[in-house]
């Protein structure tokens, strides 16, 4: 029997990630579970250390995972990549890397800078314009993709997983009903949905956030990949699901590609990070964990661009002398040629001009009108989901500059409450007559995917602004140009869609805010402006979001336990 020695992590304030015995219980099992995956039958157990050892020391530079055999499973080769084949706006331009087998890769970059287009070039849903994705022969990539896809959501859990496994190889249509419902059941006990009752009649679409983030995990796991992409696999997970998830990548030795905007869950256990820079096109790599990766990338963008500055200095010193000298004939015309070449090769050697990437300036959200004499802008005093209802001990009034958290376990039903109320069919919530809402839905469904940004934008200001305030509100949240204002919102990145929401948001005015996991997809960058925003709202507030850190920030001081409440 296997000794099990080990520290439960779960997330408090301050950025670290600390000892929790009550998840204790649950542990064993759980790691058991995890190894049904992978191949780790060598040694099935975690050390304290393992999972600890990243936090809070950023000097732990921690390089390739504990593979045996570091030979390269994907790379790449002069790799140019346009999104819809149009040359005139690229993603990425002449790209190499190489990752090798059993690494752990945090894919690193801005909204927009092509990330998830990257993994899909890993996977092959997408092909390069030219150069070449390469994967060593014998290979299985899986994809936990970022969101539910909207096909699939009407499915039921066997037809969902179904599809899955149909992905492996064309053998598996041949899987008897039986072997069918023991891989099904093998994945949903892995990401700890193992009590979900009668997979063949539930639909996807009756799943929380959180559940469906898990779905998407099972879906890959179920496919028993050797490569593992995951794309924000964090959003809406609570604490029980953030850990079991962590715990999963440390443990395996499968190789690991991750998007995540969660810092502290990627230094827990990058050993590679793949850097996709905006502005050149470029990819660059780096090894160490991902706050050494941070520190270093920020460095190394001061230091070129120290050295671009003196470059320049010394060109501009040389071109001057050239001019002094060529005036005066002779010899001299030829030591001003000189200097000119001189200066022309200090110019060229000059690095192309790095950014650090863009963040969201500080921004104030308009409120809306409301008459204070129409009474609170929302009274809770019932909380209802899936059917089950409860009157509350101690009702809730939401009134101006009031934050209220909507808290309770995946699956409780937040965003099924959060829907009514807006839907105006929740049981004991009263919204004020006048009171404009605006909505922030995690999924982004308030949007028709097939519009066009500008449309959504117009709809959201309903006439209240000119097109050119328009126009300035949406390049104040960093969608510029004519190419982003004329594009689908179905072609946009997920953090994109997130910025796009924040500018209807904007453009409403509206007197409360209800808001869904708002940081599930925005970048970290771009974090502390939004809080400040919600924090600053003149109007009510009321909150679900998993961001302990968020919350701290927008300054909630009311707390609904739907769990605690529906008991």
């Amino acid at each position: 029997m296997h000794s099990i020695s080990l520290a439960i992590i779960s997330r408090t304030g301050g950025g670290v990630r600390r000892p929790n015995r009550i998840l204790w219980s649950a542990c064993q099992n759980r790691l058991s579970l995890l190894s049904n995956y992978f191949d780790d039958t060598n040694n099935n157990t975690i050390s304290k250390s393992s999972i600890n050892s990243s936090y809070g020391n950023n000097n732990n530079k921690r390089y390739f995972a504990s593979s045996s055999n570091h030979h390269q499973v994907v790379g790449a080769k002069n790799v140019y990549f346009s999104y819809g084949n149009n040359d005139q706006h690229p993603i990425l331009e002449d790209v190499d890397f190489s990752i090798q087998q059993g690494a752990k890769v945090t894919i690193m970059g801005q909204n927009g800078a092509g990330k998830s287009s990257l993994l899909k070039l890993v996977n092959k849903s997408f092909r390069p314009d030219t150069g070449q994705i390469i994967t060593r022969p014998g290979e299985k990539i899986a994809t936990a993709m970022q969101t539910m896809p909207m096909s699939c959501r009407e499915l039921t859990v066997e037809n969902f997983f179904r599809e899955q496994l149909l992905n492996m190889n064309n053998d598996q249509q041949k899987l008897e009903q039986f072997e069918v419902e023991a891989k099904i059941s093998k994945a949903l006990n892995a990401v700890l949905l193992g009590d979900v009752s009668n997979p063949n009649e539930r639909i996807i679409k009756s799943f929380s956030g959180g559940q469906q983030a898990r779905l998407l995990l099972a879906a890959a796991l179920i496919q028993e990949p050797t490569i593992l992409l995951l794309d924000e696999p964090t959003n809406n997970l609570d604490e029980d699901g953030l850990w079991h998830l962590q715990s999963l990548i440390q443990e395996t030795d499968q190789t690991c590609l991750v998007i995540s905007h969660d810092e502290d869950f990627l230094n827990t256990f990058t050993d590679q990070v793949l850097y996709l820079d905006i502005h050149s096109k470029k990819i660059e790599t780096y090894d160490g964990d991902y706050f050494f990766v941070k520190s270093e990338i920020s460095k190394r963008i001061k230091r070129e661009n120290a050295q671009n500055a003196l470059l320049l200095k010394k060109a501009r010193a040389k071109k001057d002398q050239a001019g002094k000298f060529a005036g005066k004939g002779g010899g001299l015309r030829k030591v001003a040629k000189t200097m000119r070449g001189a200066a022309a090769e200090m110019e060229a050697a000059v690095v192309g001009v790095r950014k650090e990437d863009v963040a969201l300036r500080d921004f104030t959200i308009p409120f809306g009108h409301y008459d204070v004499s129409s009474g609170p802008l929302l009274s809770i005093g019932q909380v209802s989901s899936y059917g089950r209802s409860s009157k509350m001990e101690h009702p809730v009034i939401v009134r101006k500059q009031d934050r209220v958290q909507v808290i309770g376990p995946n699956g409780i039903g937040k965003t099924t409450f959060l829907d009514m109320i807006v839907a105006g069919t929740a049981p004991g919530v009263k919204l004020a007559d006048d009171a404009t809402v605006g909505y922030y839905r995690q999924d982004f469904t308030n949007f028709s995917f097939d519009d066009t940004v500008i449309k959504c934008l117009e709809e959201a200001s309903q006439h209240k602004h000119t097109m050119q305030e328009i126009r300035k509100t949406a390049a104040s949240f960093l969608l510029r140009g004519r190419d982003v204002m004329s594009q689908q919102v179905k072609t946009l990145s997920e953090g994109q869609k997130g910025l796009l929401s924040l500018s209807c948001l904007y453009l409403q005015e509206p007197s409360i805010l209800i808001m869904d996991e708002p940081t599930n997809h925005i970048n970290f960058r771009h974090l502390p402006a939004l809080a400040q925003a919600v924090k600053s709202f003149a109007g009510g507030v009321l909150l679900v979001s998993h961001d302990y850190h968020f919350v701290e920030d927008v300054g909630v001081e009311t707390v609904i336990d739907m769990g605690k409440e529906l008991e």
